[in-house]
């Protein structure tokens, strides 16, 4: 990984579209990071992670409507539906995919 300030880039926007790793992308001065651009050589494990994200937000909106609702539910079956796609994410990572 690479890494350059905000001001850097302004100025040399090359730096990004020519790099063929992932760049961080911080603020001088206040030293946070504002942004991450990440090669499409990993455009597969991109799409795959956010479509992870995108499943643990839904099963978060879904217990809270259903919590909202005065579904009692049981207390695991909630907590599952939150935690529904990490296991692939993980197994993804380590290459255990199957």
């Amino acid at each position: 990984m690479v890494e350059y300030g905000v001001k850097k880039i302004t100025t040399n926007p090359r730096l990004i579209t020519e790099s063929e790793e992932i760049v961080r992308i911080v603020d001088g001065r206040t030293r946070k990071t504002r942004a991450f651009v990440i090669p499409s050589t990993y455009e597969k494990l991109v799409e795959r992670l956010v479509r992870e994200i995108e499943d643990r937000k839904w099963a978060r909106r879904k217990k809270e409507e259903l919590e909202n609702a005065g579904h009692s539910g049981d207390k695991e079956t909630l907590e599952v539906l939150s935690e529904a796609g990490m296991k692939s994410v993980e197994e993804y990572l380590d290459g255990t995919q199957g």
